[in-house]
């Protein structure tokens, strides 16, 4: 199972103490280097070094884009979202963790337009 995540999704979880949680459920997490980025500067101590854990630990994987990232895609999001959506269509992921509605909604009508373009 392949799945990609954004950066609020993580970073609440490793302040709350449930980091694991997704270990637990997905065995393994990608995210591209600007959500890493993101979670580097993360103002909580404990949470910070929560999740340089999982990274150093393997189970939270960067994985840099390899093309370009749509602008239909990227138009008005941040760049973590923009990213994590990027990454999630290129490995084809089975899930993508987001919390923004804008970046929820967005993933929603790529997904609906890839679905399309499998059965024309």
């Amino acid at each position: 199972m392949v799945v990609v995540s954004n950066t609020s999704p993580l970073s609440n979880l490793a302040i709350i103490g449930r980091l694991g949680l997704l270990r637990d459920q997905f065995g393994a997490v990608l995210v591209p280097v600007a959500v890493r980025q993101e979670l580097s500067k993360l103002s909580h101590g404990t949470a910070r070094r929560l999740l340089d854990a999982a990274f150093a630990d393997g189970w939270l994987c960067v994985t840099p884009l390899r093309q370009t990232i749509p602008t239909e895609i990227s138009d008005g999001l941040h760049l973590g979202e923009s990213e994590a959506l990027g990454l999630a269509l290129e490995k084809k992921a089975d899930w993508v963790l987001l919390d923004d509605g804008d970046a929820r909604r967005r993933a929603a009508q790529s997904v609906a337009k890839s679905e399309l373009a499998r059965h024309v």
